[in-house]
């Protein structure tokens, strides 16, 4: 497995923060007309003139010492797509009103001299999940982990690496583990169950034990695999992570862990209580109307229309009943689709790379989330046994 990844995966460490930026304004604008507050709608001058920002740039800027830490932190949180990732509106105005505070540079001088200084990856790890001193308001180690690695490798490149640690790097260590016939890492560090039935969705258990234990043994899983494979530590977590699945290429690594999962009969997210049935798709297609101008997609049971907006339907066992439960807007640069928040509980466990609605009235109760294009979003929603019609 790990060496069929390393041949065929494609890095990519630059990515557009356009999108991010204009999230960060928006909350800020929002946090100041219902909090009466007076954050800065403005970004850093460094980030307002960029489009994409990449792993060695921030390193290079943090190296440099030219921008103040309010730069360097926004830049890692841009470019570790924390505004798309996190779901969660409050916790998202929560660390920008930190980030804005006038006791911020104090703060994350605390945090940044203890990831420097460090010695012992265990140590560190626990203080962030456990001592307050060192906790980032809406950041959990999936995004302080970034922090290790960014501070670390650009002050203090002398010292051990402390790699990134997130929901799909842990999915990695535990397949590539259980093709070892490893077990110990799914049972000390990942494993859940849900009426009695193990499933591991890449999120550590909360436990004590854990707080002291699993980053370490990551990083010398990691140093294993580097030195077996001959490849650097960085470049293997690169290779290892993978790619968004909403995204098309010829290889990713993500698809690898899935296939695993299935095999070994391990769920990647909580098993769902109620199993939805799908409507065949010659009945789905019935319930199309037949005045609508249709082009039809090969291999799947959707439509797609002239206008770029489309109900989602999921149809009910009684063919004559069914309800909408979002939509898609398609745009020049991709599309948005919504989903109603109840729908959404249904089929996704890990709603990270979904943001919350909560602005308009209109858009209350559902979450979106962005896709390259239409067609990744009709397929995401045919895996979940959804049909599309024209909205009027």
């Amino acid at each position: 497995m790990v060496k069929e990844i390393i041949e065929k995966s494609t890095v990519k460490t630059s990515f557009n923060i356009t999108e991010g930026k204009n999230r960060v304004k928006n909350l800020k604008n929002e946090i100041n007309s219902k909090e009466g507050a007076h954050l800065s709608e403005k970004l850093p001058l460094y980030l307002e003139e960029k489009e994409f920002i990449s792993k060695e740039e921030i390193i290079e800027l943090i190296k440099s010492k030219k921008y103040d830490r309010k730069t360097e932190v926004y830049s890692i949180l841009l470019w570790g797509v924390y505004f798309h990732a996190v779901p969660n509106k409050e916790t998202k105005k929560e660390l920008l009103k930190y980030i804005e505070s006038k006791d911020f540079h104090e703060l994350i001088e605390i945090i940044i001299s203890e990831i420097i200084k460090s010695d012992d990856s265990n140590v560190l790890f626990k203080s962030f999940k456990e001592n307050k001193e060192f906790q980032i308001p809406g950041i959990d180690y999936a995004f302080f982990t970034k922090f290790f690695f960014f501070y670390r490798a650009a002050l203090a490149p002398e010292k051990q690496t402390y790699l990134i640690l997130d929901k799909w790097l842990s999915i990695a260590w535990c397949m590539i583990e259980l093709m070892s016939n490893n077990t110990e890492i799914i049972n000390n560090f990942y494993g859940k169950r849900s009426k009695g039935k193990l499933y591991v969705d890449g999120r550590l258990k909360n436990n004590k034990y854990v707080n002291s234990n699993a980053y370490g043994e990551y990083l010398k899983f990691m140093i294993r695999l580097s030195e077996e494979f001959s490849i650097s530590v960085i470049e293997l977590e690169e290779k290892l992570f993978g790619h968004n699945l909403t995204e098309t290429f010829a290889f990713n690594a993500r698809n690898v862990y899935k296939k695993t999962a299935l095999e070994e009969n391990i769920p990647l997210s909580k098993p769902k209580d109620i199993e939805v049935s799908q409507e065949p798709k010659n009945k789905l297609k019935s319930k199309l109307k037949k005045n609508v101008n249709q082009k039809e997609i090969k291999q799947t049971r959707f439509f797609l229309f002239e206008k770029p907006a489309y109900k989602a339907i999921r149809y009910s066992k009684d063919i004559n009943k069914n309800r909408k439960i979002g939509r898609i807007e398609s745009r020049k640069n991709g599309s948005y689709l919504y989903l109603k928040k109840d729908f959404l509980g249904t089929i996704e466990t890990d709603k990270n790379e979904w943001e919350d609605i909560i602005k308009k009235k209109s858009e209350a109760g559902h979450f979106k989330k962005f896709f390259k294009d239409e067609k990744s979003a009709i397929k995401f929603l045919e895996s979940k046994g959804v049909t599309l019609e024209k909205i009027k």
